[in-house]
C-alpha cells in the first residue's frame, strides 16, 4: 500500500500500520497517526 492509500485509511478512521525500508517514510506515517511503522511487518 502506498503512502497516499495509508493516509486515506487514517483519514477514514481506520487503524493503520505501515512497512517501508525508508525510515523517513515510517516517521511520516507515524506522525500522521499510524499505529505502527517499520522496516518489517514481523512486530505487527
Amino acid at each position: 500500500m502506498g503512502m497516499g492509500a495509508a493516509r486515506a485509511c487514517l483519514q477514514a478512521g481506520l487503524n493503520t500500520w505501515g512497512v517501508d525500508i525508508n525510515p523517513d517514510n515510517c516517521r511520516a506515517l507515524l506522525a500522521a497517526g499510524a499505529k505502527g511503522a517499520g522496516p518489517s511487518a514481523v512486530p505487527f
